[in-house]
């Protein structure tokens, strides 16, 4: 039975999945800096990790953390593009409710060699297929979260390397929402929420990924429920939210009141995503105007969603107006840029083109026209 997941002192509750010993739980307190000395985080740790102890943890977070802001700062950050979406392009069946993850179980090869494709064409940031590795997708199947995370994660890592040996590639962990993409009403309450995502960051930082994308987030608490536990589990976070065309979340919220709400979690970036590219324009302008730090965008290419097969394209990946509306992503001073449904290593590789012309000296056009 899942029980309300904060302690009465405000911590959130980290699980590893572990299906020898049921549940192991990690507390860490909520604080409002995001790395301080671990002593000072945690409250109880029942069972550690025999191969890496909270102390290391901590360390590694901390590691990874610099890491990645030493390279926002270096310039624009080009995240891969769509992964579920391109498999089925080369004709793979992604059939629901597990999406991507049949891939995961049948071809694993066929998403090392994506991912590796896209770095070739010049991503920076893979996302690991964990999007649907969580318990709530898996479990019901007789599947194992954490297994299957690892895998993804360790294909992630595998394939960038096949494209760039020196390890080069940041390895981002996703995590989507719980339920829906694209069915606010359906979030589930908060001891589950809580639970459900700290379980999938603890199989995550398992499977060491670098730092958790927070994806496709369509109401305000969801992604603080996410983000709580990515600091529970000392994992660095991004966080990205899907916007209708009035730039609002799909539960109606304003991307003004979920800035708020996000950024005393000192995520890496606050991005939008799994939209149309002009919805993301018109975000990016409340994104530039109200975070305080690294934002940006990767939209859909061409195409719909789909009830059956996750997508129905439309046309080709990197038409003209997904690049026209990056190039205006850059001149509102995006710092991440990439793909989401409908993309590929085309859209990547002209993404990247697109970056090397730039003129400024931080790797932004000089106009969006």
């Amino acid at each position: 039975e899942l029980r309300d997941q904060r302690a009465s002192n405000g911590s959130f509750v980290v699980y590893d999945e572990d299906p020898g010993h049921g549940f192991r739980q990690t507390f860490h307190r909520s604080l409002q800096s995001v790395y301080r000395p671990f002593a000072a985080r945690t409250q109880a740790h029942t069972e550690r990790e025999p191969d890496e102890p909270p102390p290391a943890r901590h360390n590694q977070g901390m590691r990874a953390h610099a890491r990645i802001q030493n390279r926002l700062a270096q310039g624009p950050l080009l995240l891969s593009g769509g992964l579920g979406t391109e498999l089925l392009r080369r004709g793979h069946a992604t059939p629901r409710p597990l999406w991507s993850t049949a891939v995961l179980l049948e071809q694993p090869d066929a998403i090392r060699r994506l991912h590796a494709d896209y770095v070739r064409a010049g991503a920076g940031l893979v996302t690991a297929n964990t999007f649907r590795t969580a318990r709530a997708s898996v479990a019901p199947h007789g599947l194992t979260a954490r297994a299957l995370t690892r895998q993804a994660v360790e294909l992630a890592r595998a394939g960038a390397r096949d494209a760039v040996p020196e390890g080069s590639v940041l390895v981002a962990g996703s995590l989507g929402p719980v339920a829906d993409c694209y069915r606010p009403d359906l979030v589930p309450d908060e001891p589950t929420l809580r639970a459900e995502h700290g379980l999938h960051v603890g199989s995550l930082v398992a499977a060491r990924a670098d730092l958790v994308l927070v994806e496709t987030m369509n109401t305000i608490r969801e992604a603080v429920a996410a983000l709580g536990a990515a600091r529970a589990g000392l994992l660095p976070a991004m966080i990205s939210f899907v916007v209708d065309a009035e730039a609002q979340l799909l539960s109606g919220e304003s991307l003004a009141d979920a800035i708020g709400a996000v950024e005393p979690y000192a995520p890496l970036a606050i991005l939008v995503n799994c939209c149309a590219p002009s919805h993301a324009t018109a975000a990016l302008d409340t994104l530039a105007a109200r975070t305080t730090g690294p934002f940006g965008a990767y939209g859909n290419g061409a195409g719909q969603p789909d009830d059956e097969q996750g997508w129905r394209f439309e046309g080709g990946h990197a038409d003209g107006a997904y690049i026209t509306e990056a190039r205006r992503w850059l001149a509102q001073g995006a710092s991440v840029i990439g793909g989401c449904c409908g993309t590929g290593p085309e859209t990547i590789q002209a993404l990247r083109a697109l970056l090397d012309e730039c003129p400024t000296q931080d790797g932004r056009p000089t106009t969006g026209d």
